[in-house]
């Protein structure tokens, strides 16, 4: 627990940043924009996620997975160049096929511009994430919260000057953000100079990646589809406006606790690397639990305490046009968070570790394929909140068959004692919560904020989770 949390502790500014700045999106956005134009800006930025994993996850996975080998063997250099001209290859590709047809498309003006700018900022953002990838696998702490902060709060502030004083609309937004972006893939502009070296290019390793990231680039594209289809689906059937009130719900929710998930798997993940590399199963499997623990600790009461706080979080921080909508989804969107949190960034990792991602493909597959079903037909009769609902469905099957595969192809424990004292504190803080006569007002949810953090801590102190006591002895 000490070493891990120190790791987390050091990733914080790459976690805490983003997590702010997604939280000034939707307080200002919803409130600049009309619920039209947030959801056309949504649509586009679900389309640009999704490629994203398609085309660079695998890569960016390979890299954490094989750079502590290619370190250790004294190949760094050989490794790095081999990946970025890779990177470059794929960049052109996509450029070389969306480009020159793109005046052709039977899109509107309007549709072909926010197209045009989601490609492009899908195409920086993954150059971004390829080098923050390295980074994190090169252990550079401090580089990777520099790239991290900047393109949060810079890509922010271009998008709200742009729609603010240019045009309140989707294509100020990208436009601002895709600025963002660039600055903050320039700031590792030596890294990827790496691909002008006179060193060999590894093929060998270009196969390695192939047979790792493959299947895993395969997974995550459907993971994505599984995760933001259904606000394509919504547009297409309830209209952008109602996309953009599902998407707040989710931006919410998921934003501040998948930028918490990924700050301890950054700490978390290459550890277990290395201990597989150096140590074995044995060690690395003892890593991924107590990394599961540690996520659970932070996850689950964040996840009830946004449910509880529903209704102030929405008064708060959203727009009058979408304050009702989103208080009725965020309870269940935070079920659905939890449940993914849970599987990407502790259950999975055993399908990484053991090099076994076609088994998560095919977890994934037959769910999305449910998931988009059911989508389509409950959407028609029961409106968004059944959207929500399915996701839940999803994420809990999605639980339960990475548990029982995962530890077929790797060994680790899953920590059901600490989770059942976390639970325990949970219910403790909920009740405290439930009983808590705030305000629907700034001041209300500051409350409530404050006496669930306070209620929590608490409980989860004297029930000493995850060795947390004595962590805390230790340190001071």
């Amino acid at each position: 627990m000490p070493a891990l949390g120190n790791q987390v502790l050091r990733y914080l500014p790459a976690t805490v940043v983003p997590a702010a700045v997604s939280f000034a999106s939707v307080y200002t956005f919803t409130r600049v924009l009309p619920a039209a134009e947030y959801g056309l800006f949504n649509i586009a930025l679900s389309a640009a996620m999704i490629a994203q994993a398609s085309f660079f996850y695998g890569l960016q996975l390979g890299i954490l997975r094989l750079f502590p080998a290619a370190e250790h063997a004294g190949a760094a250099q050989r490794f790095l160049k081999t990946v970025y001209v890779a990177c470059f290859c794929i960049v052109a590709l996509v450029s070389a096929a969306y480009f020159p047809v793109a005046h052709f498309l039977p899109l509107s003006t309007q549709a072909r511009s926010v197209a045009t700018l989601a490609v492009v900022l899908f195409l920086l953002r993954s150059m971004v994430s390829i080098n923050q990838s390295v980074n994190r696998a090169a252990g550079r702490i401090g580089r990777v919260n520099l790239v991290e902060c900047c393109h949060s709060l810079l890509g922010y502030a271009l998008a709200l000057l742009l729609a603010v004083a240019v045009a309140a609309t989707a294509s100020s937004v990208l436009l601002g953000m895709l600025a963002g972006a660039g600055v903050a893939a320039c700031i590792d502009l030596a890294s990827m100079r790496t691909a002008t070296l006179r060193v060999q290019f590894d093929l060998q390793l270009i196969s390695q990646l192939i047979r790792f990231g493959g299947p895993l680039a395969l997974s995550y594209f459907v993971m994505n589809l599984l995760q933001n289809s259904d606000r394509l689906i919504i547009g297409t059937i309830n209209g952008t406006a109602a996309a953009g009130i599902y998407a707040v719900a989710i931006n919410l929710v998921e934003k501040p606790i998948t930028l918490i998930c990924a700050a301890i798997t950054t700490a978390t993940f290459p550890a277990a690397v290395r201990s597989l590399e150096r140590e074995g199963n044995p060690a690395a499997g003892l890593q991924v639990s107590r990394s599961g623990a540690i996520l659970i600790l932070l996850v689950f009461p964040a996840c009830v305490g946004i449910a509880l706080a529903a209704r102030p979080l929405a008064a708060v921080m959203v727009g009058p046009e979408f304050r009702d909508g989103v208080a009725h989804l965020i309870p269940i969107v935070s079920a659905a968070a939890l449940l993914r949190g849970v599987a990407v960034h502790f259950l999975e990792h055993a399908f990484h570790l053991s090099r076994r991602t076609d088994h998560l493909l095919a977890i994934y597959v037959p769910v999305t394929i449910l998931n988009i079903l059911l989508n389509y037909m409950l959407l028609p009769r029961f409106g968004v909140i059944s959207a929500a609902w399915v996701a839940v469905f999803s994420q809990l099957v999605i639980v339960v068959a990475d548990y029982h595969v995962g530890r077929r192809n790797f060994s680790f424990t899953f920590p059901f004692g600490e989770v059942l004292k976390c639970a325990v504190a949970t219910g403790g803080m909920a009740l405290a919560l439930r009983f808590a006569a705030v305000s629907e007002s700034s001041a209300g949810l500051a409350t409530m904020v404050v006496i669930g953090i306070t209620t929590y801590a608490v409980l989860a102190l004297a029930l000493d989770f995850a060795g947390l006591r004595q962590f805390l002895f230790r340190k001071y």
